[in-house]
């Protein structure tokens, strides 16, 4: 079923089959066939993921404080830091495969944050054709079936830090300052060396990591209606100034601004995580 947000903008997240489980969070189609003049630019915030879209629209255009660009065709976007922004250039149908942060491939796409491009340059030409013959269907879920079908035959040689991905979900939920010392405990492993398997898999250190889920948990909160103050206690942060300067750092904006703003984009792209 899908779910309606704001004006014509529709939004639904499928999950992936069994094979396709530690590497994707969740498969999402969004559409929007509003005027084009009505379109505005979408605050998107960091949340570790990579992304590889299949855009069977009108092209989008990417803003970033480096400039603006179009999402046309098959193409990845990076792990961000920052925010950027994404609008409509005409009707939107997007086919987005959103990787969990330990389950990206593990290319030179660490060395690429807060980026997008050709997806060939990381799954091949293959992901061309793919795309191609989405753009032939009439069904979404035709669609969908043909991404998933590439996927199974893309990941199916792909291998994951065991690990790292345990300690990146026990990280995930971690709110005490002592995590990462009790993880190399856990592990029998130094900080140094929990690090460098870190930012091999993820293309971060831990500590950043952390830091970033715990941003992602504040803005669920935000977002379920919790206030500034609570916010702030609950998820571990010294004081409100503390959440303020983090929520600055990571959405660009305050949080009270956030509140009162519109963002049904971004709000509909939140990963609810489980540690575990």
């Amino acid at each position: 079923m899908w779910r309606t947000f704001t004006g014509m903008v529709q939004f639904h997240r499928y999950a992936p089959p069994e094979p396709l489980r530690p590497f994707i969070a969740c498969l999402e189609v969004i559409a929007h066939d509003g005027p084009t003049q009505a379109a505005s630019a979408q605050r998107v915030t960091p949340d570790g993921c990579m992304e590889l879209n299949f855009n069977l629209g009108d092209p989008l255009l990417r803003i970033t404080t480096e400039g603006a660009h179009l999402l046309t065709g098959a193409y990845v976007v990076c792990r961000h830091a920052r925010p950027y922004f994404v609008q409509r250039t005409g009707p939107a149908f997007v086919i987005s495969v959103r990787f969990h942060p330990w389950g990206a491939p593990r290319l030179p796409i660490h060395e690429l944050a807060d980026t997008a491009l050709d997806a060939v340059e990381v799954f091949g030409p293959e992901v061309r054709s793919v795309h191609q013959r989405s753009l032939g269907t009439t069904r979404s879920a035709d669609a969908l079936a043909q991404v998933q079908e590439f996927l199974l035959s893309a990941l199916h040689t792909s291998k994951s830090d065991a690990l790292v991905v345990d300690a990146a979900q026990r990280l995930s939920e971690a709110r005490g300052s002592n995590a990462l010392h009790d993880l190399q405990q856990h592990y029998g492993l130094s900080a140094r060396r929990l690090q460098q398997r870190f930012q091999h898999q993820l293309g971060m250190a831990p500590k950043a990591f952390m830091r970033l889920m715990r941003f992602q948990r504040a803005l669920r909160s935000l977002h379920r209606g919790s206030s500034c103050m609570d916010v702030a206690f609950d998820q571990g942060y010294s004081d409100q100034s503390h959440l303020v300067r983090e929520f600055k750092a990571f959405a660009g904006i305050p949080p009270f601004r956030y509140r009162r703003e519109a963002h049904p984009l971004n709000d509909a792209m939140l990963l609810e995580r489980a540690a575990g």
